[in-house]
């Protein structure tokens, strides 16, 4: 193959590089597709300048794709089972590359190409199957929607961490960029913000307040160390499985979660306004709760 390739130059040679990825259109057809419209300069598609060129192209088509499996994990994935989650959109397990199939309606012609994208996928899991009744809600373009986007993007990646220390870091991260993505603000107005999406009444606001000491940082006895989990796994370099065992860990797993996934869809519902209708919609559950 390699004497083969070596006579191979040009443009050619970018082609021939996704052809030996072995991905053809009956493994493409194989799996679930996904079908959506990109911009794309065609002529330079067909002579590209390099074969990383076509792999530009396939990063922005899956990143494209990956909006909408970002809402699919949300809606339809249990955060707590890894194994339900879809891999990376584009992605082909048993290859271990990356293909898409670009079509062009005026042409009507449409070209395969592949190669290696995605740094990293999921190797384990069973996936997850959808029927045809199965929909999400679109997220708009205002600024809130752009935020959500990103805050999507983000809960993704911390509920694949490759290890439940990552995921605890990944998940406070998000829970500090929901409730204030423009600047920094210290975790006692955080939670607060946090909290008003979450709570039923002001009991549960303030049980919510208490769980963060946890989450955070909660001081011992007079004498004693500090008991926050991020402290001691930011600050002390501990793992979480070295601070609480795995009954304790997967109850506030499931507590992080709510705490990322309700404001999401909060903001998902708000996602054609500006970010000062969540600031007010934050004031009215403030009243709600009875604060």
């Amino acid at each position: 193959m390699s004497k083969d390739l070596s006579s191979i130059s040009g443009d050619d040679l970018h082609w021939v590089k996704s052809g030996v990825t072995g991905i053809d259109r009956d493994e493409l057809f194989s799996g679930v597709l996904i079908a959506f419209i990109v911009e794309l300069d065609w002529e330079t598609f067909l002579l590209p300048p390099s074969h990383e060129s076509h792999l530009e192209c396939l990063q922005k088509a899956s990143a494209k794709a990956e909006q909408a499996m970002d809402l699919v994990r949300l809606n339809y994935c249990n955060p707590m089972v890894v194994q339900t989650f879809p891999n990376v959109s584009g992605f082909h397990k048993e290859s271990g590359f990356t293909a898409g199939l670009f079509y062009t309606l005026s042409d009507n012609e449409s070209y395969l190409i592949a190669g290696e994208v995605v740094p990293s996928a999921l190797v384990r899991g069973l996936g997850l199957e959808l029927d045809q009744f199965a929909c999400v809600e679109l997220v708009q373009g205002g600024q809130v929607g752009m935020i959500a986007r990103h805050a999507l993007r983000l809960y993704s990646g911390a509920l694949t961490a490759s290890t439940e220390t990552l995921k605890f870091i990944q998940l406070m991260n998000l829970i500090e960029y929901i409730a204030s993505p423009f600047e920094y603000r210290k975790m006692v107005e955080v939670k607060k913000r946090i909290a008003r999406h979450v709570a039923k009444d002001a009991d549960d606001y303030n049980d919510i307040l208490e769980d963060f000491k946890l989450l955070t940082s909660k001081p011992g006895s007079a004498a004693g160390p500090n008991n926050g989990l991020r402290h001691n796994i930011i600050h002390m370099g501990q793992n979480i499985e070295d601070l609480i065992g795995p009954e304790e860990r997967a109850k506030m797993f499931r507590r992080l979660i709510s705490y990322t996934a309700i404001p999401i869809n909060d903001m998902i519902r708000l996602s054609a306004e500006d970010w000062e209708a969540l600031e007010n919609y934050r004031a009215d559950r403030k009243n709600e709760i009875g604060l």
